[in-house]
């Protein structure tokens, strides 16, 4: 037989509400929820009707119960529960089919509507499970029978509204009985591929070639699946079309010996001829100027086409910032090979006003970089938007975030302090050529410092320059940064002694970040490298002459079951060549208070308070610091971590790799759209603290003498975001 299969359809399953009587004790639990949420009310079933609590499928060997499922008329009551680990079904037709991890069900919310029994799409129900199975290659397969309880609801699925006794038991007073299904199946084995044949692939490039045979999900042997075949149809096309091909076309044909349970499956590839792009025009712009568009896709009239041009020009336009949509599409032509592109944008708001209200835990964010501190804040946020200034496409943002900062938040919160910050933040897009970015942004910072009592100013300038680059895996800025630190008279630290002194710092800056994870919010395979340069001083007004560099790499391996194996190893430099006589000791020995190398905290090692590792908060200028972690996830939401962290800071001009200061532990995450909530909990190796034989770590002293400097044994650590 020859199969050219559509998927089969889900249908709409016929549901019953009724707002009638209620039990006692249903009745109050219902008002309750019904006062505390949306809802209006408790979901019933109607008299004369049976409501479907579940749906069971049995004989379900090879495949998956819930794929199918997904697919029936017939469903049951939703219940709150979570599926263990991140596979799950997907929709009707959509693969994975075999996949059917456990799942936990608990209970169904008072207001979640009752399915109720249909005994004719319980028929169509049978025909549609044949069918799913066929589509998956069992075409033996077979419904050996259909089980309803209580059982005369499958003859008849309405029963008298009124009867007394209608041969079950009414949910409420004025209800219908609920009822199960159970669908028998009766898989029978598989059809197995015979042969598969592509044609019309031998005049292409053998790299090519080599692509759209490798990307075929179905090989000989395998079991049939129309899903995976019509799958690979797609990926050719998409291979194709990357390659230059725009008019490609892919047909099949599929025999089945239903007997012999074998397919021989053909594709047939119509690549056209290569393409070349035409005309790209821009549409819905309204008070934006299309020329930073069409620039910045970076699409030249005549160039051969590649889908790959297509995807990089819409990322690069989102990333002016101006628009709340943006679609680049190919207008693939009937005939010839001229290629024309349409973008469509939906532009933003040409001005936004926001006011809001968040908490800020442990991380401080610089113009540049993000760090653990011992410090959390609630804050209000006030920010104004324009998105085209002057013309141009120019944005302008401005900035107030008033603070109340505990210095300590955990376990009971110290008394808060105020701080202020305030940022204005100038960019334009196309500087230079189209897809740099100039940015001009100023920062004023008023608070208690991060690792101290004491208040300061810090005023920060920047002119930069921002460019990415193969689809925004590499990242680049080179900017001109300058600080002013500032400390009130009649300041102290937190054991009485002066402030650092105030102090101006001018550098040049130098950030490569090139990312080639498959997923920057949840990584589970690839690798991440950064550095980050700065020259201060030298020919340029600075209270010191320093260079300061800093690296990063991290590598994700996947491992079965979506377990993630993740590693980092990063080290940190501070060079301090020249510095003015009239800073403290501290501060000529160690440099700017603000740039020196810390570490502990949530995003360093964990078994140390943020700025406690190695020689305490006043810094060092070596660092190293290298973690290990095994994720795995428990639902799609929720994870946990196992984790080993070591690493140190060190005043001295080497690193210290006999200092490994290690510490174990365990995390849980629950992921959210804005990152991953992370709690992790670590505690001290005892015979991995110091290997040397002296140890030569400072020591901070509280206001009574006392060593305050690494923190207990244990340390827990509550921020946002992976911990790399």
């Amino acid at each position: 037989m020859t199969r050219r299969p559509p998927h089969p359809a889900r249908p709409r399953a016929r549901s019953g509400r009724r707002a009638g009587g209620r039990g006692g004790a249903l009745a109050l639990a219902c008002l309750a929820l019904a006062l505390a949420t949306a809802a209006g009310g408790c979901a019933t079933i109607p008299a004369d009707r049976y409501g479907v609590t579940r749906v069971r499928i049995e004989g379900a060997e090879q495949m998956s119960p819930t794929s199918l499922k997904n697919c029936l008329a017939t469903t049951g009551r939703a219940h709150a529960g979570f599926t263990l680990g991140i596979v799950t079904p997907g929709a009707c037709g959509d693969p994975p089919f075999d996949a059917d991890p456990p799942r936990l069900r608990l209970w169904a919310w008072p207001w979640a509507i009752w399915p109720t029994l249909d005994v004719v799409a319980l028929e169509r129900d049978r025909a549609r499970i044949v069918r799913w199975y066929a589509a998956r290659g069992f075409d033996h397969a077979k419904v050996a029978d259909v089980r309803v309880d209580p059982p005369q609801a499958k003859q008849k699925d309405t029963i008298p509204a009124t009867a007394p006794s209608p041969g079950c038991e009414r949910r409420g007073e004025a209800e219908g009985c609920e009822a199960e299904v159970t669908f028998v199946v009766d898989e029978g084995p598989p059809t197995r591929i015979a042969r598969m044949r592509v044609f019309g692939i031998l005049a292409l490039p053998p790299k090519l070639r080599g692509k759209l045979l490798d990307a075929l999900p179905l090989h000989p042997g395998d079991r049939f699946d129309e899903a995976l075949y019509d799958e690979g149809k797609a990926k050719m096309r998409d291979l194709l079309g990357r390659a230059g091909y725009a008019a490609a076309k892919v047909e099949g044909i599929v025999q089945i010996d239903r007997a012999a349970r074998k397919a021989w499956v053909g594709y047939d590839v119509d690549p056209g001829p290569v393409c070349v792009f035409g005309e790209v025009r821009v549409e819905g712009a309204r008070y934006l100027p299309t020329a930073p568009i069409l620039g910045a896709t970076l699409i030249k009239k005549g160039a051969r086409y590649s889908f790959d041009e297509i995807v990089d020009a819409q990322r690069a336009i989102q990333a002016l910032g101006a628009f709340a949509a943006v679609t680049v599409e190919p207008i693939i032509p009937k005939t010839g090979k001229v290629v024309d592109v349409r973008i469509r944008v939906t532009p933003a708001r040409k001005q936004t006003f926001q006011l809001g209200i968040g908490v800020q835990g442990g991380e401080l964010q610089t113009l540049t970089e993000s760090i653990s501190v011992p410090q959390w804040d609630v804050h209000l946020l006030g920010r104004y938007k324009h998105r085209n200034l002057f013309g141009g496409m120019r944005q302008l943002t401005l900035e107030e975030r008033p603070r109340m900062i505990f210095q300590q938040a955990f376990p009971r919160p110290d008394r808060p302090r105020f701080g202020n910050t305030v940022r204005a933040e100038l960019r334009q897009p196309g500087f230079v050529e189209p897809r740099t970015t100039l940015i001009v942004s100023a920062q004023h910072t008023f608070g208690p410092d991060p690792y101290d009592t004491f208040f300061r100013h810090r005023v920060d300038t920047e002119v930069a320059l921002e460019r990415a680059f193969f689809g925004g895996k590499l990242f680049t800025r080179v900017g001109l940064h300058n600080s002013l630190y500032r400390v009130p008279s009649g300041e102290h630290t937190f054991d009485g002694g002066p402030p650092p002194s105030n102090s101006v710092i001018t550098f040049p800056e130098q950030i490569v970040r090139l990312d080639l994870r498959d997923d920057p919010q949840r990584p589970h395979g690839g690798a991440y490298f950064e550095v980050n340069a700065q020259e201060a001083g030298y020919f340029l007004p600075s209270s010191w002459d320093y260079v300061r560099l800093t690296t990063d790499a991290r590598l994700y391996a996947p491992l079965p079951l979506g377990i993630t194996l993740a590693g980092r190893f990063a080290l940190g430099m501070l060079f301090v060549h020249h510095a003015d006589a009239k800073l403290d000791p501290t501060s000529q020995l160690l440099g700017p208070r603000d740039y020196r190398l810390r570490g502990g905290g949530a995003s360093s090692d964990r078994g140390f308070p943020p700025g406690r590792l190695g020689d305490g908060t006043d810094g060092g200028t070596r660092r190293w610091e290298a973690s290990l972690e095994l994720r795995v996830p428990v639902t799609k939401d929720v994870g946990v971590v196992l984790f080993q962290d070591m690493g140190d800071v060190s005043r001295e001009p080497h690193f210290r790799f006999d200092y490994p200061q290690a510490a174990a532990g365990f995390g849980l995450r629950y992921f959210t759209i804005v990152g991953a909530i992370r709690l992790d909990f670590a505690w001290k190796i005892d015979r991995l603290q110091v290997l040397a034989a002296q140890d030569r770590r400072f020591v901070d002293l509280d206001a009574q003498g006392n060593p305050r400097g690494r923190g207990g044994k244990f340390v827990f650590n509550l921020s946002i975001g992976e911990a790399f």
